[in-house]
């Protein structure tokens, strides 16, 4: 198949992957309670001052982290609409253009092993199989924690047009923030970045550890300053 021809292809999968999980974000409906009580929630009292406060939220068992970056959404996008309306179509927005990186990231594997065809077969599953569609656009932890990670795996074992050492420093920052917003990830990671530093672990272990140490890092001084110590998110989960 023609590389113009491809594209064209890949890019019309992309748009209708971004108007099915924008419709499916903006449908008067909840997949899960954690999407508004644990996320919006705390995001709106980070933006204008009040919201739900549940008991993961008095006991510090969550990071400010994704709430704070929810919040920056509201406050700028909340002109879009009276009241509510103008946020809410924001973030939904704002999360269905990172939920494109599950259908790239679907074409750029298949097309690797199998050609532009499997890219172009994997890409259109991605974007119209109805889970990742519902839950796409969620602002759930994990599902965000599933966009930032899956280009971190591409680029720790593709992506050749960057020079190695920083693209493996990008991949470990991305498998970084994927882990500290979802801590049960921890073998997920651990697995990656043993396969980035398989053969070479003189040249890669260095950028691949700084990148990873960075972004939790960041998750434990935010813990420092808005919970009672460093890293107090990580140390309980709740489903």
């Amino acid at each position: 198949m023609p590389t113009v021809v491809a594209k064209r292809f890949l890019f019309a999968f992309l748009l209708l992957a971004f108007v099915l999980r924008l419709f499916a974000a903006k449908a008067p409906n909840i997949v899960h309670p954690d999407e508004v009580f644990q996320t919006e929630e705390p995001a709106h009292r980070l933006a204008y001052g009040y919201g739900v406060v549940t008991w993961e939220w008095r006991e510090g068992i969550r990071s400010w982290i994704f709430p704070a970056f929810l919040a920056a959404i509201m406050r700028t996008t909340d002109w879009m609409g009276p009241h509510s309306l103008g946020y809410l179509r924001g973030i939904a927005v704002v999360m269905s253009l990172f939920s494109l990186t599950t259908v790239w990231f679907g074409f750029i594997c298949a097309e690797r092993a199998r050609g532009v065809e499997a890219g172009l077969i994997a890409a259109g599953c991605c974007a119209l199989w109805y889970e990742l569609v519902i839950f796409g656009a969620r602002t759930l932890n994990e599902v965000f924690a599933t966009h930032l990670l899956l280009p971190g795996l591409y680029l720790g074992v593709y992506a050749k047009l960057f020079p190695e050492r920083q693209r493996l420093f990008l991949a470990g920052i991305l498998c970084g923030a994927g882990l500290g917003l979802r801590i049960q990830l921890v073998p997920t990671v651990v697995f990656a970045v043993l396969y980035f530093c398989r053969s070479r672990w003189r040249q890669r272990a260095l950028p691949v550890a700084c990148g990873l140490i960075l972004p939790i890092l960041v998750f434990g001084i935010v813990d420092m300053f808005t919970w009672s110590y460093p890293f107090q998110s990580f140390g309980v989960t709740s489903g």
